[in-house]
Formats: C-alpha cells, structure tokens, sequence
C-alpha cells in the first residue's frame, strides 16, 4: 500500500510542477526545490545540486531528468515513469487543447498581455535558483575561476551574437586535456626506471623542465614550452576536425 500511495504522490506532485510552472526548466528548478527538498524532504540540497548537474549533461530536457532521477529514489521504476509522466502530462494536455479548441492562441490580447508579465516573473525565478545554488555550493578558487570565465564567455557569446554549445566546450576541454596528458604519460616510466641507461626514457617534457630548472638555460626552455604547446594545440585541431566531421 505504501509503494502505491508514493507512486501516486511522485504523479500528482510533479503533476501539479508542471501544471503552475511557466518559463522552462529553469523556471522549474526553484519550485522543484521547494516541493522535493524543503516540503517533501525527498532528497537534500546536495543531491538537488548533484541532480541540476547530471539532468543539465545528459540528453533530455532538464526538468523531465530530475523528476526521472526523484521518482527512481522514491519509488525506483515505477516511481520514476509515474514522475516523469506527471513532469509531461500538463504541458501535453494544455497544448493539445490549445491547438483543438483555439487559433492564433497568442494573438488573444489578454493571453498577450498575461504573457508578457509571466516573462518577468520567470527571470526572478531563474535568478532565485542560480543564488540558491551558488550559496549551497562548496567554494574554492579553481571552481569559483571556472564559474568566472564560462559565465563571461557566455554573456560575450550572446552580446556577440556567437552561440557555443556547452556540450561542445566540454568535450573540447576534454579533448585538449587528455592530449596534454598524453604528453606526459611517458614521465611514470622515466621516473620508475630512473631515467634508464644514458637517460632513455626520458620525453620532451622532462627535457624542458631540466633545461629550466637543472641547467638554468631558461630561454631555451621558453622556446621549447612553446614548441611543445603549439604541437598539443595542432593535434587538437586536427583531432577535433575530425571528430565534428564523424558527428
């Protein structure tokens, strides 16, 4: 009896989200918060972070993967089907009466109107969920310079009319981060074998970090950093070419 009455909470309380909640998943993010960590006491501040997170990476809208994820922890397969069709049901049903009943559905002044004073309010929820996840989150230099530099990227990117996939920087940084440990995956082996007989197993890298720090030539070691990263930056070219041209 328990696991149907939780089933049918999951449904009717993701139901009653996706009925009342305007302006996208962003919109959602606050009310879900409220309902699921505060009143419900469903999942903790943490895991509603940790789900933003996970929801935002994975395919699917955003608000549709953290019902999916509270449904399964509530009620597994069941619980997660019954959240994720109460996420869905609303905007299914309004737009599928919508377009039965009426035309040129925005063309109504009122609905115009109402409209337009929705906007605003969708703003201040968005802006309400971004300071409630930065005050919750755990704050340290590197990711405090993450947030600065991808969230100024961003704004340049709309101001500039430039559109960059988040998915795309990802993957890039990736990309670009795994061929530079490439570079240095040799270093185990120099270090476990002690350089080997007349330093064999030494690489480039370790070449140019002791013609800076063991013979002082730090001028030839300049110019060999540079070298080294232009090489990293035309691999990534050519990798990245070639993975945009499979996908």
């Amino acid at each position: 009896m328990k696991s149907k009455n939780i089933i049918w909470e999951l449904f009717a309380t993701f139901f009653k989200i996706g009925l009342f909640t305007f302006g996208g998943v962003y919109a959602m993010l606050p009310v879900i918060g409220s309902i699921c960590v505060e009143e419900k006491q469903w999942i903790t501040h943490d895991e509603m972070m940790n789900i933003t997170v996970i929801a935002e990476s994975t395919p699917g809208p955003m608000s549709i993967n953290c019902a999916t994820y509270v449904g399964y922890q509530q009620g597994r397969v069941l619980g997660s089907i019954a959240a994720t069709a109460g996420t869905v049901a609303p905007s299914f049903l309004i737009i599928y009466a919508i377009s039965m009943f009426l035309d040129n559905f925005l063309e109504i002044t009122f609905i115009a109107n109402a409209f337009r004073g929705i906007q605003a309010a969708v703003g201040i929820l968005i802006l309400d969920a971004a300071i409630t996840m930065l005050r919750k989150m755990h704050h340290t230099r590197l990711s405090t310079a993450i947030f600065a530099v991808s969230a100024a990227l961003l704004l340049a990117g709309d101001l500039l009319a430039v559109h960059v996939s988040s998915i795309a920087l990802m993957v890039d940084f990736v990309l670009f981060d795994n061929i530079r440990g490439a570079m240095q995956v040799f270093d185990i082996p120099f270090v476990m074998t002690s350089g080997g007989p007349g330093y064999a197993s030494s690489t480039f890298t370790l070449y140019t970090i002791n013609t800076a720090f063991k013979f002082s030539n730090f001028g030839l070691a300049s110019t060999m950093a540079v070298a080294l990263m232009a090489i990293i930056i035309l691999i990534y070219i050519v990798q990245n070419k070639i993975i945009h041209g499979f996908f």
